[in-house]
């Protein structure tokens, strides 16, 4: 975990600032940008001093993989935020999820879900922004790239069977494929009023991740990255069939969690 108090403190990284990074041991990472960083293979060390350096607040990372990697940031939002976020999304109204480009309910995913978008207002407008802002910074890749954000409600007995969260059908969609994930957990297993259950499998990569409130999870669903030797953003994607995971099933209590989305090519935001 890196916990360094100089790092939390440090500002933030704008989207194609350059940086360089004190690692351990007296060396340096340098970077020109988020998305140069992410254009190959790097340690579990350069990607938690990285990730941590970017955000610029208060947050510990794990790296739970560096090939492919995915990465476990707690704190990511904070109680208020993940309460505005729920809030929110209660508000806007929760309907049976839908899978794939055709919309389609199924078996293999029982929760229910809706959208925020730049309508929201209040105290979750401000919390819709952050959560959109830190995932650019992370990504590289600017806040017009990204889905509206998808909030999810899991009840007793809620799953979501094996899946990658890029399809193939997505590549002759405007929108594209999604290239990255930032999966947020709005309450957790701990707090009061909490649930049992619910975990984040990643079969391939043997990693079994258990929710906390205003944790999250980066990972990048695509083989193509944007940095890679002739990356286009229109050029077909490839989901990685390391990164297939599953939320396991809610034996008790309800579960909540938001995700981020990030496409190639500028989206079509609802109400921004």
């Amino acid at each position: 975990l890196v916990t360094s108090p100089h790092l939390s403190r440090s500002r933030p990284m704008h989207v194609g600032a350059a940086r360089s990074l004190p690692l351990q041991g007296g060396e340096f990472l340098t970077t020109a940008t988020p998305t140069e960083f992410w254009s190959r293979d790097r340690s579990a060390r350069e990607i938690e001093t990285f990730v941590a350096a970017v955000l610029g607040r208060h947050v510990e990372v794990e790296v739970l993989s560096a090939s492919p990697p995915l990465v476990f940031m707690r704190d990511f939002l904070s109680p208020e935020e993940c309460a505005a976020i729920m809030g929110a999304a209660e508000a806007a109204g929760l309907k049976a999820s839908t899978v794939g480009l055709a919309q389609k309910m199924d078996g293999w995913r029982s929760s229910e879900t809706t959208w925020l978008d730049g309508a929201t207002k209040g105290g979750a407008a401000a919390a819709c922004l952050a959560l959109v802002s830190r995932v650019a910074q992370l990504t590289g890749l600017p806040a017009s790239h990204q889905e509206n954000i998808q909030c999810s409600r899991y009840g007793p007995g809620g799953r979501f069977d094996p899946h990658t969260d890029h399809l193939i059908e997505f590549n002759s969609f405007p929108a594209r494929g999604r290239l990255a994930t930032v999966l947020c957990y709005l309450n957790g297993l701990a707090e009061e009023g909490g649930f049992a259950g619910g975990e984040t499998a990643f079969p391939a990569l043997n990693v079994t991740v258990a929710p906390s409130r205003g944790a999250a999870l980066l990972f990048w669903n695509t083989v193509e990255r944007p940095g890679h030797t002739g990356f286009s953003p229109l050029a077909p994607l490839h989901a990685d069939p390391r990164l297939l995971h599953a939320g396991l099933e809610v034996t008790r209590g309800t579960k909540w969690a938001c995700n981020a989305w990030v496409h190639p090519v500028p989206q079509e935001r609802r109400g921004a």
